[in-house]
């Protein structure tokens, strides 16, 4: 197989795992993390343009899901304090 093809199928997993963050924040399980394999060779040019696109699905991904988690912050910030529950301590122990 060419690198060309090894290349096609790294991308073509980076996709799928896009899609399946994708997926988490509509409420699916969690996606399983991604690593690029390390014996790819060099980066053939004629997939630059499918790599810039997947670069730029990931970016709008990282940005949605910092929107979501300052949104989250935000509602714990503003939480009052949980009333406190008394604790008893035996001193004669």
């Amino acid at each position: 197989m060419t690198a060309g093809g090894r290349w096609d199928e790294a991308l073509d997993a980076l996709a799928a795992r896009l899609a399946e963050h994708r997926a988490v924040l509509g409420g699916a399980p969690a996606a399983p993390t991604y690593e690029l394999p390390g014996d790819l060779g060099p980066f053939p040019p004629a997939l630059l343009g499918r790599a810039q696109e997947l670069l730029g699905e990931l970016a709008e991904l990282e940005a949605e899901l910092g929107a979501r988690l300052a949104v989250v912050a935000g509602r714990l910030l503003r939480r009052p304090d949980p009333v406190p529950v008394p604790i008893y301590l035996d001193a004669r122990a």
